[in-house]
């Protein structure tokens, strides 16, 4: 079986015996908090500094690369242990600011690239990022990932941490799993949560150009909406965008509401044994597509990992896999109401 091995430096530390890992689509860092307990006389403390550079592995599979953000050394009278907790490098884009900017004319991947490069941190692209955002406003104080997320909504994409602790825009992931989830086989417990108080039948985004009068009556106000056949009853959110936008950009934010809203209404977490797909396989990853086949929860077909969290505790080793309907993360169209689950 693989190791657990946080690399510090040129130290290799193992032999962990609490784990947690956490990867998402819905957060810009990917997190570790691992625990490692020895009795007096089988070990030394380890010396592992908070703030130092690592990188985390699974056997020969990298998994984070990044900082430690913190270590707790305890003891008592029978053991000594340390916990350290630790996230990959688009962390430092979470807790920063700068003074404030403006970015005139550049698109989403060049602006992205003008603040992360600072931190050691490149991004890339794999889809279209749209146009070119005609002028945006970096706040003082604003912190920098808060800034990138509000212009990533506007085009209908996220910003996702890779395993060198790099930034890539995506979206919904078209790779697929190794292997299908099956009740009875590898489906070890499942929870799902159908929550309808996260739905609304129409969707309005409204935003000032540039803040430019017309008219003597007033200001340019584009906006953009979308529906949700499913919602019967009057249930309307309206969402000012964060920057100027056109629009086009408006109506692109409002079918990415109404598809992000879709998802978190249909959430379900499914536990598997162990961290690897299958036998000499790799772990399970985010932002991939996996067949499901649970005739308890009503649910045949494709779901996206949205984040996988790998444990190991008392209760043994497992993942958590959160899942959600592919059109959550995507600008297709959703479901018909007609072809609903058994959840509704």
């Amino acid at each position: 079986m693989p190791e657990l091995i946080l690399n510090v430096g040129d130290q290799l530390h193992q032999g962990w015996k609490r784990v947690s890992i956490l990867r998402s689509i819905e957060h810009a860092a990917h997190a570790f908090d691992i625990t490692l307990t020895d009795r007096w006389g089988e070990g030394e403390p380890r010396a592992i500094k908070a703030g130092e550079a690592c990188s985390l592995k699974y056997g020969n599979e990298l998994l984070i690369t990044g900082y430690i953000d913190a270590v707790e050394p305890s003891h008592d009278a029978k053991s000594h242990s340390v916990r350290v907790r630790g996230r990959s490098k688009p962390g430092d884009l979470i807790d920063c600011s700068i003074p404030q900017r403006e970015y005139k004319q550049q698109d989403l991947l060049q602006i992205a690239t003008a603040l992360a490069s600072a931190f050691g941190i490149k991004v890339t692209s794999e889809t279209d990022i749209g146009a070119k955002f005609k002028s945006v406003r970096l706040a003082a104080g604003q912190p920098i990932w808060e800034f990138l997320e509000q212009l990533a909504r506007i085009r209908a994409v996220r910003f996702v941490s890779d395993i060198n602790g790099d930034l890539l825009i995506t979206t919904a992931g078209s790779g697929r799993a190794d292997i299908a989830l099956e009740l009875g086989v590898n489906i070890k417990s499942a929870q799902a949560e159908i929550d309808h108080s996260q739905l609304f039948s129409a969707y309005l985004v409204k935003a000032q150009e540039g803040g430019l009068l017309l008219s003597a009556e007033g200001a340019a106000f584009p906006q953009g909406s979308a529906k949700d056949a499913r919602v019967t009853r009057y249930r309307p959110l309206t969402i000012e965008s964060e920057t100027t936008t056109d629009k086009a950009g408006c109506q692109t934010r409002a079918e990415w509401a109404r598809n992000t809203h879709f998802g978190r209404a249909r959430s379900t977490i499914i536990t598997v044994p162990g961290w690897l797909q299958k036998d000499g396989g790799r772990t399970w990853m985010p932002n991939e597509l996996v067949p499901i086949d649970d005739e308890l929860l009503g649910i045949k077909g494709d779901r996206l990992i949205r984040s996988v969290t790998m444990l190991l505790d008392e209760n043994g080793t497992r993942t958590e896999l959160a899942v959600v309907p592919k059109e959550a993360f995507d600008l297709t169209p959703l479901p018909d109401p007609a072809e609903a689950d058994i959840w509704g």
